[in-house]
């Protein structure tokens, strides 16, 4: 059964051009997606972040929401085939560049299999 391992909410554990990053928590999984180092009783975790809005995030996800918003008219317009890929939201360019450097007292070997940043409607 997944759990999840949550922090204090104002852990900041970076930043990057004007933005904090706090820890979120760990999610512990079976689940894992598909990798060459993922064998039959693998076990992993999903480590989360979070970026705290502030005034130029929140000027960000605007400018962000009017392009999606015309991107979408546009793609209306011409048919889905023939429309501009859709504008990248802000928190890619934000969180790309912040990594992860897991270890613990056991000398376990972790290895990143996947990611990802963002997702509509959130923080």
């Amino acid at each position: 059964m997944p759990r999840i391992v949550s922090a204090p909410m104002d852990l900041i554990i970076a930043t990057h051009r004007g933005v904090d990053f706090r820890f979120e928590g760990l999610n512990l999984t079976t689940d894992l997606p598909y990798s060459r180092y993922v064998t039959d009783g693998s076990s992993g975790f999903e480590f989360h972040l979070r970026g705290i809005a502030n005034d130029g995030t929140r000027r960000l996800d605007s400018e962000f929401y009017e392009a999606l918003e015309s991107w979408g008219e546009r793609a209306q317009e011409r048919g889905a085939n023939q429309a501009d890929p859709a504008p990248q939201m802000p928190s890619n360019e934000f969180l790309e560049p912040i990594k992860a450097n897991i270890t613990d007292d056991a000398g376990t070997t972790y290895i990143c299999i996947g990611g990802r940043t963002g997702g509509t409607g959130t923080e």
